[in-house]
């Protein structure tokens, strides 16, 4: 008796043993994405004394798909954001991927509607059955200061008018990258939303983590609560409308967002 309890012992002990540097490989790689997930971010953006760019990205548990990138050719500026479907290592490998396709995209000249349509052939061959990507895609010429923006399956973009004093909401576009992996899918996105800009103007692109952030009551904090920080600063810089509307979701998650 004395034998098979001390062999159950041991096996009980070895296995608690697997489990833990399981779980130290499992936060190795963990870490080892994160830190990989930043450094392809944008460590730095562009941007002159007629237009502004800020960005924050909140860190979180859990590795996510969120995805974004500002470049500059000339006087053209080329933004996407975006949130791979899925989480953990894979999401952030699709990622890395989708910011190979977009730096390669937007060096070549080509138009809003042209760059989705393509990513979309490309990312069709790279993700797997089951996994697509939300994407909007914009572009900005400072020279004709306008702007044109697509949304494939993405959070709508809130865009304040300075002119009119009055928040629109950009939502033209269609599904998602990777859901209709043919030629078909020319046929469920349309044209571009085209806007002329004027100094003041606010364009304000997020992922779902803000909107779909939850309280303890499991109540999301919603695209109204977004319009109505955005409708109180949308005089001032885009600084402060993003670290408000952050500390504001912290607030009412208490602390966390996912």
């Amino acid at each position: 008796v004395g034998l098979t309890e001390q062999s159950g012992i041991s096996i009980e002990n070895a296995e608690l043993v697997a489990r833990s540097i399981d779980l130290e490989v499992y936060r190795e790689q963990l870490r080892m994405a994160k830190t990989f997930q930043k450094q392809i971010l944008p460590q730095a953006l562009p941007g002159t004394d007629q237009i502004e760019f800020f960005v924050m990205s909140q860190e979180v548990d859990e590795i996510g798909g969120d995805f974004y990138d500002v470049t500059q050719n000339g006087q053209t500026y080329k933004i996407a954001i975006g949130d791979v479907s899925g989480k953990g290592t894979t999401a952030a490998f699709y990622m890395a991927e989708t910011k190979g396709i977009f730096q390669a995209l937007t060096q070549l000249d080509m138009g809003v509607r042209d760059v989705i349509l393509t990513a979309n052939k490309a990312l069709s061959k790279c993700l797997r059955k089951g996994s697509f990507m939300t994407l909007t895609y914009l572009q900005i010429d400072m020279e004709r200061k306008e702007l044109e923006l697509l949304r494939a399956g993405h959070c709508e973009t809130l865009y304040y008018d300075s002119q009119q004093d009055a928040l629109r909401i950009l939502s033209k576009g269609g599904p998602g990258l990777g859901i209709v992996r043919n030629d078909s899918f020319a046929n469920y996105i349309g044209e571009p939303e085209k806007i002329a800009l004027h100094p003041g103007d606010l364009i304000i692109l997020f992922t779902d983590g803000i909107i779909e952030a939850r309280n303890s009551t499991m109540e999301e904090f919603t695209f109204e609560r977004l319009q109505e920080i955005v409708q109180r600063l949308r005089r001032t810089d885009s600084r402060l409308i993003v670290e408000t509307l952050v500390s504001q979701v912290k607030a009412f998650t208490g602390g966390k967002i996912e």
